[in-house]
């Protein structure tokens, strides 16, 4: 059984009809689709403002308080933990390529019992030094040579031209899982200790839930040749936590804290 999750912000209410119409294009259909919503949000006080009419088909689930972006995923293991169930969460301001669940059924065969994701980095990203190497190669970038055959075919063709681009050429290990492409878990692989997110670590999800993925043994891999997601119309600009600054901590000084935190409390990352 598969289940799609994402969770929402009041800014981007207005965008969900357009994110499930294009959800709604998988050549693999989920066996449900779920949206998780707070009464209460940490960046936006005062009363949520109703979410506009979406499809029959998409579940929507309400929980007390905000976890930061991390609400596309732990209420939703919660909720199916014990079941044979795989999870894709994912962002909803992103539009999903037709074959993104197909990926995600292929390479839970190919790389079983890890979290798969269509984009993640490793520490090298945040300029951190490990003494323990993941346990084989990381995926391989596209090629500049790639990208620039791209862009002249695209020139060439006047733009009609629009293959989708590719964000890896091989498959790897990596060290933290970003959500915002898709990521498949299994809801077992988090517990209810993974709600208490410490201040300014809630900014920084996708470290937060790798490492809890991580201390209990599960490593996380790309897929096979993931299609580059590219932002849904309108939604750029709207609230995005990669420009946000919690408690005077930027994005990439609260995930190096994020990686630290684990160092410290759990040995990883090492």
């Amino acid at each position: 059984m598969i289940v799609v999750t994402s969770s929402s912000i009041p800014s981007r209410f207005q965008y969900l009809p357009k994110f499930y119409a294009k959800l709604a294009k998988q050549k693999i259909r989920p066996d449900k689709v779920e949206l998780w919503v707070a009464r209460n949000y940490r960046r936006f006080p005062g009363e949520v403002p109703s979410l506009p009419e979406l499809p029959d088909w998409v579940e929507v689930n309400w929980v007390e308080d905000d976890l930061g972006p991390a609400t596309k995923v732990l209420p939703a293991s919660r909720k199916w933990r014990g079941q044979d169930v795989d999870l894709i969460y994912c962002d909803d301001d992103r539009i999903y390529d037709p074959n993104w669940i197909a990926r995600f059924v292929d390479a839970k065969e190919k790389f079983p019992g890890m979290a798969l994701c269509e984009s993640g980095f490793t520490l090298k990203y945040l300029g951190m030094e490990r003494t323990k190497p993941l346990p084989g190669p990381a995926p391989e970038r596209w090629s500049y040579r790639q990208r620039k055959e791209y862009r002249i075919k695209r020139v060439l063709s006047l733009g009609l031209h629009r293959p989708p681009r590719k964000h890896y050429s091989t498959a790897g290990y990596v060290d933290v899982v970003e959500g915002f492409a898709g990521v498949m878990v299994r809801p077992d692989w988090f517990t209810d200790e993974d709600w208490n997110i410490p201040d300014i670590l809630w900014t920084v999800d996708d470290i937060w839930l790798s490492g809890q993925m991580l201390r209990r043994g599960i490593y996380s891999h790309t897929t096979d040749v993931p299609m580059r997601c590219v932002s849904l119309d309108g939604t750029k600009l709207a609230d995005q936590l990669t420009v946000h600054v919690e408690g005077g901590v930027g994005r990439m000084d609260a995930n190096r804290a994020c990686v630290q935190y684990f160092r410290e409390h759990y040995g990883i990352w090492m």
